[in-house]
């Protein structure tokens, strides 16, 4: 598993990020009140995330995040719940509009903080784990994924892995910001690898090892149900769907015999049935890193693999843009204008081969179309 926002608010792979955030000790912080990102420009993060101009960062070696507004320009320092250590957080999500959310494990006990705004106090909170009796688990899961919509929905995805490819899910749901939180569905499913909600009913989950399902909820998670999707991409990897312009859009991609990739855009009013948007991206196989990452606002879309693929009208004409200043590796992204959007760049660095391994991250930042970045 890579880090993307996957589950990160935006994105970010749950194994990984406990992995990269456990190596984390102090902020480096910007100069009081400059608004300035950490003194030490350049250096790795040890996770990150963006949604639009919204987004977050912790710093290698740090205890505590940045935030920032507008994409990467100026980052505010801000501290961590106290008695919640780096290493235990497994999801930050930081929506537009919405208070930031922060779930962790802690010595066996799920904790929820939220913060009403940057530099506010925290409020922490325990949330209960009922596991449904004849499967015989007990304790704290073994992964959590935060989820946000506008009003202060927060939906909180808890998995407790069940061995070949399944687990027992628990989705529970806030009305107030995080701050308690109901049990709206408990059951035994395929692994979820996202889940995203435009508002507090409606909601779609990307499921099973490679991502081949898409299920959707129009009642805030207490049922759900398979989406429709057209009947060529069946089987298709979904990535983690985005709310643009009211909808959904899903990015839904396919090998190719030859080596490329084929990536085709979905839309869907509410997740119920999905259809093409656009014309179908191909990849060719010297720029296919398998994995991509996509950022999309009105009708602007953005697809990193090797390299980048812009399109300002919704998937129907792309161009590949050469994106100067940008290492490969992009895992998250956030557009924040037609010009403008910050990357999370992810590095794998192992002492040994193959072992004692670790994953940095740092922010890159582009104003002009993708063309030149620069480290943030």
């Amino acid at each position: 598993m890579r880090v993307h926002s996957y589950r990160l608010g935006v994105g970010l792979a749950l194994g990984v990020l406990s992995l990269a955030l456990g190596a984390c000790g102090t902020v480096h912080a910007g100069a009081a009140g400059s608004g300035a990102g950490p003194a030490h420009q350049g250096t790795n993060d040890a996770a990150a995330s963006f949604a639009g101009a919204t987004g977050w960062r912790v710093v290698a070696g740090s205890n505590s995040f940045h935030l920032t507004s507008n994409a990467g320009s100026a980052w505010q320092p801000d501290a961590l719940p106290a008695g919640i250590p780096i290493a235990d957080v497994q999801d930050i999500n930081s929506a537009p509009g919405e208070a930031t959310v922060l779930a962790a494990v802690v010595k066996g006990i799920v904790k929820v903080a939220t913060q009403a705004k940057p530099g506010a106090s925290w409020t922490v909170g325990t949330v209960q784990m009922n596991w449904p009796r004849g499967y015989q688990v007990t304790g704290a899961p073994g992964s959590l994924m935060l989820t946000q919509a506008p009003g202060g929905f927060v939906g909180l995805v808890a998995g407790r892995s069940l061995g070949m490819s399944t687990e027992l899910v628990q989705f529970l749901t806030s009305a107030n910001g995080g701050v308690s939180f109901s049990q709206a569905m408990s059951g035994n499913t395929f692994v979820w690898r996202s889940a995203t909600f435009k508002s507090a009913r409606n909601g779609i989950a990307v499921e099973g090892p490679a991502g081949t399902f898409l299920d959707y909820t129009v009642n805030g998670g207490m049922k759900w149900a398979q989406s429709a999707i057209p009947s060529g991409l069946h089987g298709a990897n979904f990535g983690k769907p985005l709310v643009v312009s009211g909808g959904f859009l899903v990015v839904a991609r396919t090998q190719t015999s030859s080596g490329a990739q084929k990536v085709v855009l979905l839309k869907s009013a509410d997740g119920r049935s999905f259809s093409p948007e656009g014309s179908p991206l191909v990849i060719p196989p010297q720029d296919n890193a398998g994995d991509i990452a996509v950022a999309a606002m009105a009708g602007n879309v953005w697809v990193f693999t090797r390299a980048l693929f812009a399109s300002p009208n919704a998937g129907r004409t792309w161009t590949q843009v050469k994106a100067t200043g940008l290492p490969l590796g992009v895992v998250n992204v956030g557009l924040s204008s037609p010009t403008t959007a910050s990357a999370v760049v992810a590095t794998n660095t192992c002492k040994e081969y193959k072992s004692d391994c670790s994953t940095s991250e740092q922010t890159f930042i582009t104003t002009d179309s993708g063309r030149t970045w620069s480290a943030q």
